[in-house]
């Protein structure tokens, strides 16, 4: 398990919440797209590499790596959060 991992990990545990298949694979996604992205980047990205994952995971596992730490919202542009 690396920094990241064991950050959301630790996370996830205090607030009684499980790190599922579907968390983990939206993590590494992260830890390997580069530059700043929305959501929908970050949708398509996965979709590209074969993960079928649903907006709204992404979306609510988004909210979950900010709140904790791993993310940071840099700024927003026609109402879209930037990462």
């Amino acid at each position: 398990m690396n920094n990241q991992e064991s950050i959301f990990w630790q996370y996830l545990e205090k607030k009684g919440l499980r790190f599922t298949k579907e968390r983990r694979i939206i993590l590494n996604g992260l830890m390997t797209i580069s530059g700043h992205f929305d959501a929908d980047t970050l949708y398509n990205w996965l979709h590209n590499h074969d993960k079928q994952l649903s907006k709204a995971t992404i979306y609510r596992a988004i909210n979950l790596f900010v709140k904790c730490g791993l993310l940071k919202e840099s700024l927003r542009t026609n109402g879209r959060a930037q990462y």
